[in-house]
């Protein structure tokens, strides 16, 4: 019996399903606002299932900040413009992560299916050209070896890119390189609250 390959989109959907229908299945925000001096004040939002702490979080907006603690780790953000729950929902996922100031964990995950995604596409462009096939077989491998992005540019080290294309530098490092679930969880997280 033949296993189906994932895409990475479907990876990324299959995430967003796993954190909206499971992880945050049943849960409820609570929201309170504290006043701090006359024009100053704190919001503090709880999103967590009533009752446990299972993939509780808990978000703080100050400011241009947000502060986010709970059973899905912690993170700290820092945005151009005053941080609103509201506001906060209405950022795309890409944004939001670009405002990341701090985080428990790598900024970065690695997916070995994004990256083959890639290296495959480009196989497919230059087939016509002359490339070096085993450069492109040898990255190949790398990439199944590697459980993370660190692991990954540590292999890259000692690959001679250069072999797969002048323009190799611009791309090589950043193939596999995706969001980590928990990020887009806590943006998940506010938009559900919000919607609530």
């Amino acid at each position: 019996m033949m296993t189906k390959i994932i895409t990475y989109a479907e990876e990324k959907e299959h995430q967003e399903n796993e954190i909206k229908n499971n992880w945050f299945k049943n849960h409820k925000p609570t929201i309170r606002h504290y006043l701090c001096g006359v024009s100053d004040g704190i919001t503090v939002l709880d999103w967590q299932e009533p009752g446990t702490g299972i993939f509780y979080v808990r978000y703080v907006f100050d400011r241009n900040s947000m502060y986010v603690s709970g059973d899905l780790g912690e993170a700290v953000f820092r945005f151009t413009e005053i941080a609103i729950p509201e506001r906060i929902a209405r950022y795309n996922l890409d944004y939001f992560c670009e405002k990341l100031g701090a985080f428990c964990d790598p900024e970065r995950d690695f997916s070995r299916q994004k990256a083959r995604e890639y290296i495959e596409e480009r196989i497919t462009d230059y087939e016509n050209e002359k490339y070096d096939k085993e450069a492109y077989t040898n990255l190949l491998n790398i990439v199944e070896d590697c459980e993370s992005i660190d692991a990954y540019h540590i292999a890259l080290a000692d690959f001679d890119y250069c072999r797969i294309g002048n323009d190799a530098w611009e791309w090589i490092s950043e193939i596999g390189s995706v969001i980590p679930m928990r990020l887009r969880a806590y943006l998940i997280g506010i938009q559900m609250a919000v919607r609530q």
